[in-house]
């Protein structure tokens, strides 16, 4: 029996550095609320990044809008420009979310309303590491008048001289 239980800890002491490597190599692939909010103060100085509250100029963000896995979205203040935080369920929510609006993501938070924003955009991908899924969207083109063809020919006229009448 001695030797059953001396067997069972040597197999312990044996695995549990590999399992300790494992778990220490898993990177938490989420921010919470508290560390986006911690990162953002860091880069942008106090004071200089706000939450605004929901009124009539700013509604309350809908999940609905944003798909499978929206949690929860935050109107953000930071320099006097706004931006949407939205908090998803996962990673790859997020992600598809970004692709479908063209917006920032990064882990479980989705960054939207700054893509005429470059300095928020910089500001993101500085202290995020947020990256935007579709960087090359497709060309917005005008499209065209019809042109009406006449079939009267352009008249020519005569130039007007300045000249001096003698």
């Amino acid at each position: 029996m001695d030797v059953r239980i001396f067997s069972v800890y040597k197999w312990v002491w044996f695995l549990l550095p590999f399992f300790i490597l494992l778990l220490s190599g898993c990177e938490n692939r989420e921010y919470t609320r508290e560390k986006m909010w911690k990162m953002a103060e860091e880069e942008a100085g106090d004071g200089q990044i706000k939450v605004v509250l929901p009124s009539l100029e700013y509604p309350p963000i809908e999940c609905s809008k944003y798909g499978k896995g929206c949690i929860y979205g935050i109107t953000v203040s930071a320099w006097n420009m706004i931006m949407l935080a939205i908090l998803f369920d996962n990673e790859e929510n997020a992600r598809r979310a970004a692709t479908r609006f063209d917006a920032y993501y990064k882990y479980n938070w989705m960054f939207d309303e700054i893509q005429n924003e470059p300095y928020l955009q910089d500001f993101v991908i500085k202290t995020y590491g947020a990256e935007r899924p579709r960087e090359n969207p497709p060309p917005f083109v005008l499209p065209q008048a019809p042109t009406v063809r006449s079939k009267a020919r352009p008249v020519l006229q005569e130039k007007e001289t300045h000249e001096p009448k003698t």
